[in-house]
């Protein structure tokens, strides 16, 4: 199933892994890469202080932080985007359940 299919079609772990980014990074803006709508619109789900840290940018070059659900077809098209996810990008976070990874920001 996992080949095929993202078990967080929703994306409802966005909030979660956004709270542990503003937790856990101390810069006034966190400029950050999603290659889907449901990233950016996650905003809404914090005070205006919160929301006012994350600022979400066009251009994976511009990105600090790179946030993706984890599924194969978002990794492949992200392989073709403007630059490639590679092991130069850290992972900061990686929300997982039963050892699937759901959603992971890399910096």
């Amino acid at each position: 199933m996992e080949k095929n299919f993202e078990r967080d079609y929703y994306g409802v772990s966005y909030k979660k892994a956004l709270t542990l980014l503003l937790e856990q990074e101390k810069e006034d803006t966190l400029k950050i890469y999603s290659e889907d709508f449901i990233g950016k619109i996650n905003i809404m789900n914090f005070r205006k202080e919160e929301a006012g840290r994350l600022k979400f940018v066009d251009r994976i070059e511009e990105a600090d932080y790179i946030i993706l659900l984890f599924y194969p077809r978002q990794l492949k098209k992200l392989e073709i985007a403007q630059r490639p996810v590679n092991s130069n990008d850290s992972i900061i976070i990686d929300i997982t359940i039963k050892n699937y990874s759901l959603i992971k920001i890399f910096k």
